[in-house]
């Protein structure tokens, strides 16, 4: 069975691509992934850095403190409520949201070409 994946943006200009995404793993965590590639991403890490990805991760075990956050109940699609707040333009309140609300979770990036 395949993740299902949800599309908070993906962005394609004479920047580059932006792109946000929301999947729940094989062991129940909510894997916030990003990736930005292009001039955009050049002109914020400088001359030679293209490509910019990174990973947020909320363990299972904080999902309900998340959808509790959302005003949810612990059985409501969680990917499918985070498309419809976080979508868009509100694609980046995602962040903010979770530290507001000391969600904790885990963080990896990369900057690279």
């Amino acid at each position: 069975m395949s993740e299902r994946t949800v599309t908070l943006r993906e962005i394609r200009d004479e920047h580059g691509l932006r792109y946000l995404g929301v999947r729940i793993d094989e062991n129940g965590d909510l894997v916030i992934e990003g990736q930005d590639l292009g001039s955009g991403v050049e002109s914020f890490w400088g001359e030679g850095a293209s490509e910019y990805e990174w990973i947020r991760q909320v363990k299972a075990r904080d999902l309900p403190r998340l959808l509790e956050a959302l005003g949810a109940k612990p059985e409501a699609d969680l990917l499918s409520l985070l498309g419809e707040r976080f979508s868009g333009d509100r694609a980046s309140e995602l962040e903010r949201f979770l530290k507001a609300h000391a969600i904790p979770s885990e963080f990896w990036s990369r900057v690279g070409d």
